[in-house]
């Protein structure tokens, strides 16, 4: 196993009034993504209370974008291949699945919380037999994204299993988890927001229109760029007020993440655009805040439409 922090999960141990937790946080990766992100804040805020925190992830540490306390023991499996085949997708999810068990158990975890889709299915099924509660959450709304006919059906076998599933919303929960989950496991916990430092002066004049995320077809920043284009009179005044548009983008590696930065760049030209891509950048270090908005992915095109 890779490690970051520490070598061994962490060591602090449960006090006898019950107040501190061994957490294990299990996900695909920490590299640059919502999910991630939560994670990190979770980790360190539990961390920062003197539990035992460890964040345990399917794919190593070399990936890792997020920042973690020195407190958080971080473990990374290095299990994350692609298959070539059904027989090879078998075979590596049973090494992950034992891969899993054997750390999750060596960390002595009294309770885990997994993120992403096929992620908690895995965690759900490395721990069948074992007595740790787990927690699975849902990052993104399941009525839009489709894992595939397999990962759907073992969803909703595994899923029921679990301590508890979060998603994000009520819509979420009533439109979907419902259907087959009892109401009494299903919680709605949104996004957190960590609390920023006064803001500092803006070093220059020019005023940003900050659109953040995967560079992929289901956040529709293609749409975002055709919106304004076809607003013309909007983007104008945008312009002549000193706006700038930036996108700060996880690059997508497939065919559809090519097609979208190329389209991205030729509607962006002339009009301010521009790709800063993956980048650490400290709250407020360019200046003041604006308004923000949030599309967080395609299935929200028609908001776009009606403008």
């Amino acid at each position: 196993m890779d490690a970051g922090h520490s070598h061994h999960c962490g060591n602090r141990l449960s006090g006898a009034n019950g107040n501190r937790m061994r957490i294990v946080l299990v996900s695909p990766s920490l590299s640059a993504g919502g999910a991630e992100r939560v994670i990190s804040i979770m980790a360190n805020y539990w961390a920062e209370r003197n539990h035992n925190v460890t964040v345990l992830t399917i794919s190593s540490i070399d990936g890792d974008f997020y920042r973690l306390s020195p407190d958080v023991a971080r473990i990374g499996l290095d299990v994350r291949w692609n298959s070539r085949n059904v027989w090879a997708a078998l075979r590596n999810n049973w090494t992950r699945l034992r891969r899993l068990r054997m750390a999750i158990n060596a960390c002595h975890a009294e309770i885990v919380v997994s993120f992403v889709d096929q992620n908690n299915i895995l965690v759900l099924l490395a721990l069948l037999g074992n007595r740790v509660p787990v927690i699975v959450s849902e990052r993104i709304d399941p009525r839009h994204h489709d894992p595939g006919e397999v990962w759907r059906w073992l969803r909703r076998l595994f899923y029921p299993m679990a301590a508890a599933v979060v998603v994000q919303t009520e819509r979420v929960r009533h439109g979907w988890a419902l259907d087959f989950l009892p109401s009494e496991r299903v919680h709605v916990i949104a996004n957190p927001l960590r609390s920023l430092p006064a803001p500092r002066p803006a070093d220059s004049a020019d005023k940003t229109i900050l659109a953040v995320g995967r560079l992929g077809p289901q956040k529709g920043f293609d749409l975002l760029l055709q919106a304004f284009r076809d607003l013309t009179g909007v983007t104008r005044r945008c312009h002549q007020n000193g706006f700038r548009f930036h996108h700060a983008l996880h690059p997508a590696g497939n065919r559809d993440g090519q097609l979208l930065r190329h389209r991205t760049r030729r509607r962006g030209r002339g009009r301010g655009g521009a790709l800063r891509g993956e980048q650490h950048v400290e709250p407020h270090a360019r200046g003041r805040p604006g308004p923000a908005g949030h599309l967080p992915h395609r299935a929200h095109d028609r908001r776009l439409r009606r403008l």
